[in-house]
């Protein structure tokens, strides 16, 4: 995948979409297939808010957004334990980024780390049941001592 994500974005062609990806379809309503969050009502507002910014879309790997990605995967694997303390909350059910690499990588960092198994994609706009205790871990966290 590397090498024909390099070739492509080599030969110009890192701004057309790998296999499987394109532009978002702003005129579908369906909630099923959606893997942001199981929040159908926010799923929607979201649609409304790209037909009105379609410039705003961010979604839909491209060659040259897998080259680059590559190249920052590289840099997070020479990355260690910091003096920082860090914290990662990771979706469990996430279908865009790998949980076990999100979990390896806060680890290697020395980073305290909660996962939340039935959770999709985008934990901050997923409904209470599926990101149990979630907002009071996160606003914890920036209270004062």
């Amino acid at each position: 995948a590397l090498g024909l994500a390099k070739t492509a974005t080599f030969f110009g062609y890192g701004d057309y979409y790998v296999p499987g990806h394109g532009e978002r379809d702003t005129r579908d309503e369906a909630v099923e297939g959606y893997t942001g969050s199981h929040n159908q009502a926010d799923f929607l507002a979201q649609q409304a808010f790209f037909r009105r910014h379609p410039d705003m879309i961010t979604e839909g790997s491209t060659y040259s957004w897998i080259n680059a990605a590559y190249g920052s995967v590289k840099q997070l694997e020479e990355m260690h334990a910091c003096s920082t303390p860090i914290t990662g909350f990771i979706a469990g059910d996430d279908r865009h980024v790998d949980w076990r690499a999100s979990s390896d990588l806060l680890h290697r960092l020395g980073a305290f780390q909660t996962v939340y198994w039935n959770a999709f994609h985008v934990l901050t706009r997923e409904p209470a049941e599926y990101i149990p205790g979630f907002w009071d871990d996160l606003f914890t966290l920036f209270r004062a001592e």
